[in-house]
């Protein structure tokens, strides 16, 4: 059905179709209509049900319409169809399309229909009356695929974040744990809570990282961190959550990866919300904001190699209670073509903004 496009929004709009177990792919296309004013300032993704996103149009073409199927006759900008050949395609399969032109700032076209088409080889038992008589090989691909699904099972997700949450001061003894800078990234507990302490300004020698971010959490397309309020007795009685994921890029080019995240920070207390990428600044919060603020951070991260994303959320203004809030959503946490989720924290030396 018609799904309206955002007009001139970043975040787009995103239809999902729930794919039924018919069997294995054999052949597959990707069908979609969408109007807008100008297609050539369209981007359309398919975000496959392993979290793969494969980009079938980037400002492109000319016209209202773009009205194709993805490979064939159409090739897709970036990302392969065809390695869903041989798999079950079983699961939610997300259309996006983002608008950046500026027509009113309200709705410019829409999704108009989209569908999977799929030739498959049926995993249904068959049954057979008579004589069977086969030529060649009879390979039991469904069973093969039943097995590495069971194996599956057993392998820990590599989408994984490891992460903290933490207070700087002690009303009744002051800062908290002698204020000691080691045990929380390199940045003592008075800078995190008066001192403007970011991301960028930690130790980031993989000790520091390991002895700060020392719990894991598996986490979907989207995940809720930290969402908490407490009393206020001072400016200083502020607390603060971080997370690190290490993100590996398989390819020759540097490829951008954008988290939406829900982010608390009170930048007049010296709190704030930051994120870095391999130590550097890449951002901080402008000003004071709530659980409701909202971020949208496009991060370069650099071909053939390992980086490290640090994001960091601070407490939120003084209404007599506090809140520390970071979650992140828009499915962006489904990294692009190209780059994959590394759990090594655990095997990794020296320092993690170099390797």
């Amino acid at each position: 059905t018609g799904v309206a496009i955002p007009d001139n929004n970043p975040i787009g709009v995103s239809d999902v179709i729930d794919f039924p177990d018919i069997g294995l792919a054999q052949k597959i296309g990707i069908s979609v209509n969408v109007t807008n004013s100008k297609i050539n300032f369209l981007v359309v993704s398919l975000i496959d049900p392993a979290g793969t996103e494969y980009v079938l149009h980037s400002k492109s073409g000319s016209g209202t319409v773009l009205k194709t199927t993805f490979p064939d006759p159409t090739k897709t900008v970036s990302g392969d169809l065809n390695t869903w050949l041989g798999k079950n395609p079983k699961g939610k399969w997300y259309l996006k399309v983002v608008d950046s032109d500026y027509l009113n700032n309200t709705t410019d076209g829409a999704i108009a229909g989209w569908s999977i088409d799929l030739q498959t080889l049926s995993s249904k038992k068959v049954q057979v009356k008579g004589d069977l008589i086969v030529t060649g090989t009879i390979t039991n691909t469904a069973l093969a695929a039943q097995i590495a699904a069971e194996v599956a099972k057993n392998v820990p997700s590599t989408r994984v974040m490891r992460w903290n949450m933490w207070s700087s001061y002690d009303q009744a003894y002051g800062w908290m744990n002698g204020n000691n800078s080691d045990m929380y990234g390199g940045v003592a507990p008075s800078t995190w809570g008066d001192g403007s302490g970011r991301a960028y300004q930690m130790n980031w020698d993989v000790e520091m990282m390991r002895t700060l971010f020392n719990k894991k959490l598996w986490f979907g397309n989207n995940a809720m961190v930290a969402s908490n309020t407490w009393y206020n007795y001072s400016s200083t009685n502020s607390w603060h959550t971080g997370v690190l994921f290490r993100i590996k890029n398989t390819t020759a080019s540097a490829v951008t990866w954008t988290p939406y995240f829900y982010a608390t920070g009170r930048t007049d207390w010296s709190e704030f919300a930051s994120v870095s990428l391999n130590g550097a600044n890449n951002w901080q919060s402008p000003g004071n904001h709530g659980s409701n603020s909202t971020y949208a951070v496009g991060l370069s991260i650099p071909a053939g190699r390992t980086s490290t994303v640090i994001i960091i959320a601070g407490s939120d203004v003084d209404s007599g209670y506090r809140t520390n809030s970071l979650a992140f959503y828009n499915n962006s946490l489904i990294l692009p073509s190209g780059l994959q989720y590394v759990d090594d924290l655990d095997t990794v030396t020296g320092n993690i903004a170099n390797n």
